[in-house]
C-alpha cells in the first residue's frame, strides 16, 4: 500500500498563533472535479492569499456548507466525523466568532459530482492544553460520504438578501446581523455598492442601484448607512459603512442585478397578449419559438396573472437578444425553467414567440 506523501501548508512564516490552523494535506487527490450545474470549478488563489476554508450555498460568509481549498479547487468537506470543535475552529479561522449548535445539517445539500467519489474528512484536536491551537487533517477516501456534507453556522453569521422585487436578484437590500433582519440606508448608495451585493448573491452585476424605497419600505432596524464599497469585497458586510444613521425606511436602498428576469407581452390589446419579451442583463429581449409550446405559454400566462394560453403567436426577432425556455408547465415563472440566452443552436431559424392568454380583454 502506497504511503501518501504529506506536506505542511503553514498559514504564516512564523509559529502558529492562537486561533490559526495548520493543515496537513495529502498530495494524492484527483484533479477532475465538477461542481453543480456550473461545470468545472474555477481556480482560486492559493492559501497564501485565501482562507483554507469557506462556507457556501448561503447568502452569508459565516454560514453554509464547508469547502476546503485544495490544489486550486474548492472541495466539499464530509460531515461523517464532523464535530463542534472542528466547527468552532473553522468559524474562528473565518473571523466569524464561534459555531452555533445545530441539531441537523442543511436540509438541502448542493449537487456535487466526483469522478472517483472522494471525500475530504476534517477532524480537529487540541495541540497542547489550549483549545484554540487546532490541527486540521485532511484525508482522502475513495468512497463517497455516507452521510451529509459538513454544514455550520457561526455566531458572526451576517446575511444579505433582496426583498419585494420580481426575483431573488432584484429588490430592497436587507441585511441580517445576529438573526435580526434590517435594511440599508441609501445615503451614498451607488452602483459599486450594488455590484458587491449582486456578486455576493450570485446574481451577476448591478444594472441599477435605486434608493428612496423603490421596492417598498422595509421594517426592522437600519443596520448600515453611508456604505462605501471598493468593489472587490466578497460581502456587503466587508464594505466601509456607518453603523449609526439618521435615516428612515423611506430611504431604503435597492438593487437590480443582471441576472434578474421579468417578462411582458407587447403589441397586444392589453398586457395579456402580444410578443413575449424578457428583461435580462439590462435590456429587453425576444423569446425563441423553437420550444414555445403549451407548457411554456402556461407558465408565462399564469405568472402574469392572465389565466391560461388561448392562442400562440409568432413575430420577427427585433430586439437585442434571444432567450429560449423549456418548461414542464408547473413552474412559478419562466426563470425556473431550463433557459438559454443567445444560444444559436436552440434559436436557429426560430421566430419570436407570442401568446394570447385567456385573460385578454379581447376574449371577454
Amino acid at each position: 500500500m502506497d504511503v501518501l506523501r504529506v506536506f505542511l501548508l503553514a498559514l504564516s512564516v512564523t509559529a502558529p498563533r492562537p486561533g490559526l490552523l495548520e493543515l496537513v494535506v495529502p498530495s494524492a487527490f484527483p484533479e477532475n472535479i465538477t461542481h453543480g450545474s456550473d461545470g468545472n470549478m474555477h481556480a482560486e488563489p492559493g492559501l497564501s492569499r485565501e482562507e483554507p476554508f469557506r462556507l457556501v450555498n448561503n447568502n452569508s460568509t459565516c454560514k453554509g456548507t464547508v469547502e476546503v481549498h485544495y490544489h486550486g479547487m474548492w472541495v466539499p468537506a464530509c460531515g461523517d466525523s464532523w464535530s463542534m470543535k472542528t466547527s468552532h475552529a473553522v468559524c474562528r479561522q473565518l473571523n466569524c466568532g464561534v459555531a452555533k449548535w445545530e441539531s441537523a445539517p442543511a436540509e438541502k445539500e448542493p449537487l456535487y459530482t466526483f469522478q472517483s467519489c472522494p471525500a475530504i474528512n476534517i477532524s480537529c484536536g487540541e495541540l497542547g492544553s489550549q483549545e484554540e491551537h487546532c490541527l486540521v487533517q485532511l484525508s482522502v477516501s475513495r468512497t463517497c460520504c455516507s452521510g451529509k456534507l459538513a454544514h455550520i453556522t457561526c455566531t458572526g453569521h451576517r446575511a444579505v438578501r433582496l426583498a419585494d422585487g420580481g426575483s431573488r436578484c432584484e429588490g430592497r437590500v436587507e441585511v441580517s446581523e445576529a438573526d435580526v433582519w434590517g435594511t440599508v440606508c441609501d445615503d451614498a448608495w451607488d452602483m459599486v455598492d450594488a455590484d458587491v451585493v449582486c456578486k455576493q448573491l450570485n446574481c451577476g452585476w448591478s444594472i441599477q442601484a435605486p434608493g428612496n424605497s423603490s421596492f417598498q419600505k422595509g421594517t426592522g432596524p437600519i443596520h448600515l448607512d453611508e456604505v462605501h464599497c471598493v468593489g472587490n469585497e466578497s460581502s456587503l458586510w466587508d464594505c466601509l459603512a456607518e453603523r449609526s444613521h439618521d435615516c428612515g425606511h423611506k430611504e431604503d436602498a435597492g438593487v437590480v442585478c443582471s441576472e434578474h428576469q421579468q417578462w411582458r407581452l407587447s403589441g397586444g390589446k392589453d398586457h395579456c397578449a402580444g410578443q413575449v419579451e424578457v428583461y435580462y442583463k439590462g435590456s429587453w429581449n425576444t423569446v425563441c419559438d423553437g420550444t414555445w409550446y403549451l407548457e411554456e405559454q402556461s407558465v408565462l400566462c399564469q405568472s402574469l396573472g392572465c389565466g391560461s394560453p388561448a392562442k400562440q403567436l409568432h413575430f420577427n426577432h427585433t430586439l437585442q437578444g434571444k432567450m429560449n425556455y423549456q418548461c414542464l408547465g408547473h413552474e412559478a415563472s419562466l426563470a425556473q425553467c431550463i433557459w438559454h440566452y443567445n444560444k444559436m443552436t436552440v434559436c436557429h431559424q426560430s421566430r419570436a414567440a407570442g401568446v394570447i392568454c385567456n385573460g385578454n380583454t379581447a376574449l371577454t
